[in-house]
């Protein structure tokens, strides 16, 4: 019982702003967006990869927003697994990019090697 409750207490001094792991999200999202502005006409199929991004800043500043409203330890938990101070396994987006980043790849390497040629 005393778990749930140092689970679900309403925190003192809760956190301002985003989390550090929260930021690198959002720079590699504005990395990965910038790529494919420049390289939209020769992406496979770009739509999902603007609509998964899109997917993640809404559900990104929809847990801010909810720990904002609520700044209680699961809230915190919910937004990144681990809490502010254990360790952050944000190892499961990582699978959901790597097609994506080999698209990349794969167009700056056809278009470094002077045969066209992967």
């Amino acid at each position: 019982m005393k778990y749930f409750k140092y689970l679900f207490g309403i925190e003192k001094k809760p956190r301002r702003g985003l989390l550090e792991a929260e930021w690198v999200v959002m720079g590699y999202l504005m990395l990965t967006l910038l790529l494919m502005l420049f390289t939209w006409t020769k992406l496979p199929d770009p739509e999902p990869m603007l609509w998964g991004r899109f997917r993640v800043v809404v559900s990104t500043l929809a847990l801010w927003g909810v720990y904002r409203l609520v700044p209680c330890r699961f809230t915190m938990l919910c937004r990144v697994p681990g809490g502010p101070r254990g360790r952050r396994s944000e190892v499961g987006g990582y699978f959901i990019y790597f097609s994506y980043i080999y698209d990349f790849f794969r167009i700056f390497v056809c278009c470094l090697l002077p045969t066209g040629e992967s």
